[in-house]
C-alpha cells in the first residue's frame, strides 16, 4: 500500500444519504446514514464473500481536514496544501461534494438493521474502526485477521431478518509504533499517527459496516446503518 490516505480515498467513493427516520427513544433522533442491497451466488463468487461495505465518518467532513490528512500521511512526507487539493479535486471532491456530505458529523450511538429477502444462509456483520477499515482492504476477506476483529456492534452467524443497537460506537485502536523506522507504522504495513489522527474533525476517524457471506447457499439481503443523536 503507497499509503492509507490513497486507500481511504478509494473507500469512500459511496457518499451516504441522510435523513430522519423518526424517533425512537425519548432522548435520542435516528437518522438513516446508508441504505443497500447485499446478493450473495454461489455460482459467481469466490468464498468467503465480501458482500457489502459501507463507510462513513465520525466528524463534520471538509476539503480542509481531508487535504490536511493527504499531507501527513502521504509516503513521501513531502506532500503540499495545494498539491493535495489537486489529488481531491482530480477525484470530484471539491468544497461542494464536502457541502453534500454535511450529514457525516458525530453522532451519540450507531445501529443497523438486515432483512433477509430470500433464500438462506449465514453471514457475519463487521463493524470496523479506521485502522481495521485500512487494513482489511489490503489483506482482503479470506485472511484470518477479520475473524478475530470484534466490536460492540458486531453480530456473527446471522441466518435470519435482525438488527442491532442503538449502542455506543466502538473506540478507534491504532498499534502505530511513533518509534519505529516508518513512524507510525502498524503490522499492517501502513501508517496511522494516532496523536494527529484522532483529533477532533480528523479524516480518519471513520467505520465501515460490513456484511460476509459464511455460507454456501444464495440469499438477498437489505441493509440499513443508523446514527442516532
Amino acid at each position: 500500500m503507497k499509503g492509507r490516505a490513497f486507500s481511504l480515498t478509494l473507500m469512500l467513493l459511496l457518499v451516504p444519504l441522510a435523513g430522519c427516520a423518526g424517533s425512537e427513544d425519548s432522548n435520542l433522533e435516528r437518522f438513516e446514514l446508508g441504505s443497500g442491497t447485499a446478493e450473495f451466488d454461489q455460482d459467481s463468487v469466490l468464498f468467503p464473500f465480501h458482500l457489502t461495505s459501507f463507510t462513513f465518518g465520525d466528524y463534520q467532513l471538509t476539503l480542509e481536514t481531508a487535504a490536511r490528512d493527504i499531507m501527513e500521511n502521504h509516503v513521501s512526507g513531502n506532500m503540499t496544501y495545494e498539491g493535495a487539493i489537486e489529488i481531491l479535486e482530480s477525484m470530484g471532491r471539491n468544497s461542494t461534494f464536502y457541502e453534500q456530505s454535511a450529514q457525516w458529523d458525530n453522532y451519540d450511538e450507531y445501529s443497523w438493521e438486515i432483512v433477509l429477502v430470500s433464500g438462506s444462509g449465514t453471514w457475519d456483520v463487521l463493524w470496523l474502526d479506521y485502522e481495521k477499515s485500512v487494513a482489511i482492504n489490503s489483506v482482503g476477506p479470506d485472511s484470518d485477521l477479520w475473524r478475530n476483529w470484534s466490536s460492540t456492534l458486531n453480530e456473527r452467524g446471522m441466518d435470519s431478518s435482525g438488527s442491532k443497537g442503538p449502542l455506543a460506537k466502538p473506540e478507534q485502536t491504532c498499534s502505530g509504533d511513533p518509534d519505529n523506522e516508518v513512524r507510525w507504522l502498524t503490522p499492517y504495513g501502513f501508517k496511522n499517527n494516532c496523536t494527529a489522527g484522532l483529533i477532533e474533525e480528523s479524516y480518519n476517524d471513520i467505520y465501515t459496516f460490513n456484511i460476509y457471506s459464511l455460507s454456501g447457499e444464495d440469499f438477498v439481503l437489505e441493509w440499513k446503518v443508523f446514527g442516532w443523536k
